[in-house]
């Protein structure tokens, strides 16, 4: 950073969500200078709801988010409100629209429209962007920071705020080497996880209805005992397991744990041997004994995975035992987990730098003064519906404001 200026001179390492929105959030008050490794700033901000960008949710719930120390995550969500985001992108000339869910969209329906306007103010206010500066040192000197990328250039700065994001969706830039930052000045990194993510399933069943979405319960269990559970969608895919309700269990142990999935939540055991007995009564093969209930696909591998017999046999041939069978698997099919899949898939990294470590009136580190952080570098990460970039623009706002004395 060239001091061109007598502001203070803040760099922020990490072109992302939070490092734009800090950077818009600080622009006027200090000089900024945003140090993005990659060629272009803002690549996973596209890539957020699928395209469409979820910017936030209304209904923020602190029960949708996940760390070490949740205490200081709640201190951060309390201190700025939802109105407050939604006027700070109000503010850039965003028109927003909610779904009945509570999740808040651009209202053209673009995340590219979200960068356009972080960017553009940005740039309006000055704020410098250093493109193709991967920082890979952090060092304290006199009373300020050097900062030295991967081919040797140094810049220096009043201050440091690092929201270089965490490990998940490494190909946008997001690949760890923040926490060897935050490392070097000092700070614990919790233990990181791929989170959001699909799970891999050791069955035939999946594959065969690859392609497959539909409605369910899904329950992860462990040792006899539930982890955790969600409604929603999944689908079916070659290796396994996606889906919205499947990605939200992706975050807990699933070592040696399983899925079981309720495709009939709203309906009791009784409720449906019901209808299989009505329907055992009819002139339909076996295969056809779940139609009405599940997909027609779904419903010919549960009677498959549930009895040993022809599946264009005469349902007359249905045993008492054997419809039981059926039902039982209707209402909970039983997948064992193999894994999860990479860092490449994640949309989000659980676990993060510590934030006893982080002052959240500030977001300041309580180890270096004068070094800030925002976002998913933080130990926070939500479940989907808005709730991760919600972190990432409280977690700026804060930070920006605090190193402006705000």
């Amino acid at each position: 950073m060239n001091r061109k200026t007598d502001k203070l001179c803040l760099a922020v390492i990490g072109g992302g969500a939070a490092g734009l929105a800090a950077s818009v959030r600080a622009a006027g008050k200090v000089q900024v200078t945003v140090y993005e490794k990659g060629e272009r700033v803002g690549k996973k901000l596209l890539m957020t709801g699928n395209g469409r960008c979820n910017i936030f949710n209304r209904r923020m719930d602190i029960n949708k988010f996940y760390s070490e120390d949740i205490s200081v995550v709640q201190e951060v969500l309390q201190k700025i409100s939802v109105s407050k985001i939604e006027e700070f992108f109000l503010g850039l000339g965003l028109l927003l629209r909610n779904d009945s869910e509570g999740r808040v969209y651009p209202l053209c329906n673009q995340a590219s429209a979200v960068l356009d306007v972080l960017r553009y103010a940005a740039k309006d206010a000055g704020v410098i962007f250093n493109c193709g500066f991967n920082v890979i040192k952090i060092s304290k000197k006199n009373s300020g920071f050097e900062l030295i990328s991967s081919d040797g250039r140094k810049e220096y700065a009043d201050k440091v705020l690092i929201a270089a994001g965490g490990n998940a969706a490494p190909k946008t830039g997001s690949d760890g080497s923040g926490y060897k930052l935050a490392k070097m000045l000092g700070h614990t990194v919790t233990k990181t996880e791929p989170a959001l993510t699909a799970l891999k399933i050791n069955s035939p069943i999946p594959s065969a209805l690859r392609g497959i979405r539909c409605k369910a319960n899904v329950i992860l269990e462990k040792d006899g005992s539930i982890i955790a559970e969600q409604s929603g969608e999944i689908q079916f895919t070659e290796y396994g397991l996606s889906g919205i309700a499947v990605m939200q269990l992706s975050r807990y142990d699933i070592e040696k744990a399983a899925v079981r999935i309720d495709f009939a939540e709203n309906f009791s055991m009784d409720d449906i041997l019901k209808y299989l007995y009505r329907a055992a009564h009819t002139t339909r093969e076996i295969q056809d004994i779940t139609l009405g209930i599940v997909p027609r696909r779904v419903g010919q591998q549960i009677v498959k995975n549930a009895v040993g017999r022809s599946l264009s046999s005469p349902v007359s041939r249905l045993t008492d035992k054997e419809i039981i069978q059926i039902a039982k698997t209707i209402k909970g099919l039983k997948l064992p987990i193999s894994g999860k899949l990479s860092w490449d898939n994640a949309q989000v990294t659980r676990g993060g730098v510590k934030l006893s470590e982080i002052n959240p009136d500030t977001m300041e580190s309580r180890i270096c003064k004068g070094v800030y952080f925002a976002g998913e570098i933080l130990d926070c990460d939500g479940e989907c519906g808005g709730y991760n970039l919600a972190w990432a623009w409280d977690s700026a706002i804060i930070a920006a404001d605090g190193v402006c004395g705000l």
